[in-house]
């Protein structure tokens, strides 16, 4: 019984410091924004603030939210092997009048 009381505590102050730890405020600093990819920083900025899908269809979201990972989260250039992936398998499944991806361009 001593040591089930004992093992409680030491999971109690387990659980306790996992949700403190979890629980603490980090501040919310943005990305810089990512460019075409010219040295010179005369591209067009297309990682202003956080992801927002063009569509509601959840296949091409993969792929855009793909394109927008590699761009603004990595800093891949327009250019990059993966940003072109993604960005080609979204322009090649949407369906005439759907949105472009705004990382694609």
């Amino acid at each position: 019984m001593k040591h089930l009381l004992k093992f409680r505590r030491i999971v109690s102050v387990f659980v306790l410091l996992l949700s403190l730890t979890a629980s603490t405020c980090e501040p919310d600093i943005p990305e810089p924004p990512v460019t075409d990819g010219n040295s010179n920083g005369s591209g067009n900025a297309v990682c202003t603030g956080s992801y927002r899908s063009p569509v509601n269809d959840v296949q091409l979201d993969s792929f855009c939210g793909a394109a927008y990972a590699y761009r603004c989260l990595d800093g891949l250039a327009l250019s990059s092997t993966q940003v072109q992936s993604v960005c080609s398998l979204y322009n090649s499944l949407r369906e005439p009048g759907t949105p472009d991806c705004p990382y694609c361009k």
